[in-house]
């Protein structure tokens, strides 16, 4: 394996677990109940239904 296929591996890596991290912070440390209660309705922005739902 060359130098620049392992520098862009470890890159690619590095950057996954990141974004995973970032995410998983976010969506259980950061995110209020509020936020995770309504995260599970089919309503939009401002309590507007969604296409598809009743």
């Amino acid at each position: 394996m060359s130098y620049d296929t392992l520098t862009r591996s470890v890159v690619f890596v590095v950057t996954l677990a990141v974004l995973l991290v970032g995410h998983s912070l976010g969506d259980h440390v950061a995110q209020t109940d509020r936020q995770a209660t309504h995260k599970a309705t089919p309503a939009g922005p401002a309590g507007v239904p969604s296409p598809g739902t009743s």
